[in-house]
């Protein structure tokens, strides 16, 4: 797994986690395992910064998508969507199972 975080006189205000396997019918996709942002630091720009981190990290690695296993919060998928997310139309098999409740998305690295 990778890991990025963001700190704040010490304190960990931010942290993203990309997923090292590769999933999806071509095993091209790595998935974006969590990302959070502090309550006091959000519409900051963070989130949308270590998204970008994870995107990156993602297509360094030779992903050609990012999955996302969104709470389906509404301002969750807004955001994922803002981002560059769509809901996808393979969900992987695995992670459905996990989190039927979730909205399973993709975003090209």
């Amino acid at each position: 797994m990778n890991r990025g975080e963001t700190r704040d006189e010490g304190k960990i205000i931010g942290v993203v986690i990309l997923e090292s396997r590769f999933i999806g019918k071509n095993r091209d996709q790595l998935q974006l395992k969590f990302l959070h942002v502090s309550r006091d630091y959000r519409r900051r720009g963070l989130g949308r910064r270590l998204f970008k981190l994870a995107r990156t990290k993602a297509r360094q690695l030779g992903a050609r998508r990012m999955y996302v296993s969104s709470t389906p919060s509404e301002n969750t998928v807004r955001f994922y969507m803002r981002m560059g997310a769509v809901v996808t139309k393979e969900p992987d098999p695995d992670l459905l199972e996990l989190e039927p409740g979730d909205i399973h998305m993709e975003c090209p690295t």
